[in-house]
């Protein structure tokens, strides 16, 4: 096989070949659609029945943005973001916006500073869970044949958002430039250790700013 695109999308195969886009353009096109289409018949209003995910991304006081995404089932709301308080303030807002929705958990960012967020939350009352995303993966690829696995959690995790907006006709994800951007920016390599996506600092670098 010479083209990766015929690996990864129609025998389903991750490639071994360098550097390749992790989440094509026709995928999420597609979520995109989907989004429409339902917010065209139902508004913006989350598919009854379903308890939504919270998914936080702490910034700091500066020019990086704290992002809250709730997912409920394939429906993803559109992002909220604040700048310029502490993580103090950002652990009770999140809370609140947490219980306003009737969130099941919160999945929170705890490397460096967003370390503390997750254990503020769970005090006032929201089932937090602090991520690592540097720490050892939980899982190995969808499509394991030739054994491959992932780096780090980080790599599992973007591998896991790809294959959802690939596979799953229910995923629909708002209008949201940025972060569509961000969706189709990581490239991955086989490396010898490993799935690896595109390091952080490289796409802070190519996207200005971090990535959320």
């Amino acid at each position: 096989i010479t083209q990766p695109e015929l690996a990864y999308m129609v025998l389903a195969r991750y490639p071994s070949v360098a550097e390749q886009q992790l989440i094509p353009q026709a995928d999420v096109d597609a979520a995109r659609a989907r989004w429409d289409a339902y917010v065209a018949v139902h508004g913006e209003k989350p598919p009854e029945g379903t308890s939504p995910i919270i998914g936080l991304d702490i910034g700091e006081q500066g020019p990086d943005a704290t992002v809250l995404c709730a997912r409920y089932g394939g429906w993803v709301a559109r992002l909220l973001t604040w700048r310029g308080v502490d993580t103090g303030e950002s652990a009770l807002r999140a809370t609140q916006i947490y219980k306003d929705i009737g969130a099941r958990v919160a999945y929170v960012d705890a490397i460096g500073i967003g370390a503390g967020v997750a254990p503020a939350m769970r005090k006032e009352g929201a089932r937090a869970q602090a991520v690592k995303v540097s720490e050892k993966p939980t899982k190995t690829p969808t499509q394991n044949e030739a054994k491959l696995k992932f780096r780090r959690l980080r790599d599992q995790l973007y591998f896991e958002v790809a294959d959802w907006l690939r596979t799953d006709l229910g995923a629909m994800i708002p209008p949201d430039e940025l972060l569509i951007e961000e969706l189709l920016s990581p490239r991955y390599d086989n490396t010898p250790y490993g799935l690896e996506v595109t390091k952080k600092k490289v796409l802070r670098e190519r996207l200005k700013p971090s990535p959320d």
